[in-house]
């Protein structure tokens, strides 16, 4: 699905798929770029014959979700807090470098930070 890169709208939600896909991925200790030619239900297929165990897509992404849950609580047991969820200052006072026929302006901080709200409330609603 392609998204405005400099738009913010479904950001949250996509954000947290893609933290959970590439935790599962990086479980697996295969190439993030092979995700471009199989699926997480083929993953789960393969890790199934391997293993014996039953396995689905589904049942990785909660995996996934579980993984970035204990590197949060992780994270935040030292030391981490919101403030390092935060783009630094110039994000928000200072335009990006353009390119040939490219503006990029700069981050909006109120729709930044309503964003990253929703991302919190994503990732701690049980779904």
């Amino acid at each position: 699905m392609a998204t405005d890169r400099f738009s913010f709208d479904g950001k949250a939600r996509l954000i947290k798929i893609s933290e959970d896909t590439n935790a599962v991925v990086d479980s697996l200790a295969v190439c993030k770029f092979a995700l471009l030619g199989a699926s997480l239900e083929e993953y789960a297929q393969l890790l199934a014959g391997a293993t014996g165990l039953p396995y689905t897509g589904q049942g990785l992404m909660k995996t996934g979700e579980e993984i970035i849950t204990l590197e949060r609580g992780y994270n935040e047991r030292n030391g981490f807090t919101h403030a390092d969820d935060l783009l630094p200052e110039r994000f928000f006072t200072e335009a990006g470098t353009p390119g040939e026929g490219i503006e990029v302006p700069r981050v909006d901080r109120a729709r930044y930070l309503e964003e990253l709200e929703r991302y919190y409330r994503i990732r701690t609603s049980k779904q």
